[in-house]
Formats: C-alpha cells, sequence, structure tokens
C-alpha cells in the first residue's frame, strides 16, 4: 500500500503531507467499496445481477481518463472531495446537486441516481437512503435536503 501511495503522490504532482494521506486513503477505501460491490453486488439480486456484468477495471479506466473535474470549483477533483463543496451548509450542497443534475447517490455527473452502480446506503446516523454522504442532513440541526 506504501508504494501504491508513493506512486499515488507522484503522478499527481502532490507532496507528503496528513492531508493528502488522507484524501488517498478516503479514494482507496472508495475504490475498495466498489470492487466488493462489484463482486458481491448489493444485497438484493437484480443489483448483484447489474454489479456481475460491470467490471471493475472498465470502470476505474473510464475513472482514470475523466480525471473528475469538479463541477463546483473547476479543480482536478470530484465534487465529493472539494473543500468548498464540503464547507458548504447541507441544504446547500442538495439544492447545487440538483441545480447541475448531479446523482444524489453519488455525486456524478455522467448518470442519475437509478442508474448508479455505486448506489449504497448512506450509514450516518442509521440512516438508511441512498444518498450520498455529503448530502446527509442532521435532524437535529434542521437541515433538509431538497427532494
Amino acid at each position: 500500500m506504501i508504494a501504491n501511495y508513493q506512486r499515488w503522490i507522484f503522478e499527481n504532482h502532490k507532496s507528503e503531507n496528513v492531508e493528502n494521506l488522507r484524501e488517498w486513503v478516503i479514494r482507496e477505501a472508495e475504490f475498495q467499496t466498489i470492487a466488493s460491490e462489484t463482486v458481491r453486488g448489493l444485497g438484493d439480486s437484480e443489483n448483484a445481477n447489474r454489479y456481475r456484468k460491470v467490471s471493475s477495471l472498465s470502470y476505474f479506466g473510464e475513472y482514470r481518463m475523466r480525471q473528475n473535474k469538479c463541477s463546483y470549483c473547476s479543480g482536478v477533483h470530484g465534487v465529493w472531495h472539494c473543500m468548498s463543496f464540503k464547507k458548504l451548509d447541507v441544504s446547500k450542497r442538495w439544492q447545487f446537486a440538483k441545480d447541475n443534475k448531479l446523482c444524489f447517490r453519488c455525486l456524478g455527473d455522467s448518470h442519475i441516481g437509478t442508474k448508479c452502480v455505486r448506489s449504497r446506503e448512506c450509514g450516518l446516523d442509521n440512516c438508511k437512503k441512498s444518498h450520498h454522504r455529503l448530502l446527509h442532513a442532521n435532524d437535529r440541526s434542521g437541515s433538509h435536503h431538497l427532494l
């Protein structure tokens, strides 16, 4: 794993620091989740069959080719990694996702939620909904999403 981290640092012209290590770990965790879901599916037979048809290599190849241009700040990262987007109030994140036709399940921009192959339960505060964690509204804060 250290070799993979070092390669990522080199290929992305990043410096070795805690923030970049955190970013890399989050990306690796996402890739591990995608790979696991690709092999095992999400539980129901319809999704499981769809996942078996998806090649993880084609997904990772597409990911590398697109280099995820942020739809919020135009940086070279996905909106889910955007520090400016993360600083927004949850209701403003929902509004941005809605206005920019982002997938509410993964914040991708090339499909809609019903076609999302990365869909899974939020899990924050035992939330059973299928939205990205950055779109999770804490009921105690009074934040509400815009669906």
